[in-house]
């Protein structure tokens, strides 16, 4: 391999393993996210995420965060096929909606999640999906009705051209 090409291959790893957002505050596990741009519902306007695809990641979630910015969020990607695993809220302190989907990325369930002030994970109410899930979102609280997201709506990701709204 000539060293322009490992240089590209090198420069290709750390640009898309680089971190967006580190969970290294008191009590958290350190651990890294990617992030993506997606498109949801009718949405003009796009949400960045961090994705969450390792089991560390998706324990981590966004615990330990005093904010969440507009128009920002986590996707959950759940290990192969659809899962049925609840959500908590586990040393969370901002509040959260939910969003699952299924494999076809249409939104199958909301909820909306309180932060969680028990002094164990056992002990924090759970959050489940009303049938099998293959990606959960997490957005700020009031996000699904300040936008009209509904069970049914279409979340993608974003294309070159932007978030245009799907074809009936």
């Amino acid at each position: 391999m000539t060293l322009r090409l490992r240089t590209m291959v090198l420069f290709t790893a750390i640009f898309y393993s680089q971190a967006v957002w580190s969970g290294a505050q008191t009590g958290v596990v350190e651990t890294r996210f990617t992030s993506a741009t997606l498109c949801v519902g009718s949405l003009a306007q796009p949400l960045t995420v961090w994705v969450a695809r390792t089991p560390a990641q998706r324990h981590v979630g966004l615990s330990g965060r005093d904010s969440l910015a507009e128009n920002r969020g986590m996707l959950f990607v759940m290990d192969g096929e659809a899962t049925d695993t609840p959500f908590y809220m586990y040393r969370t302190r901002i509040p959260l909606d939910l969003a699952f989907i299924d494999g076809a990325g249409r939104v199958i369930a909301l909820r909306s999640m309180a932060p969680c002030t028990a002094a164990r994970e056992g002990l924090c109410p759970l959050y489940a999906s009303p049938r099998p899930y293959r990606w959960a979102l997490e957005v700020n609280a009031g996000f699904v009705h300040e936008h009209g997201l509904a069970v049914g709506a279409v979340v993608r990701e974003r294309a070159p051209g932007g978030c245009e709204p799907l074809p009936e």
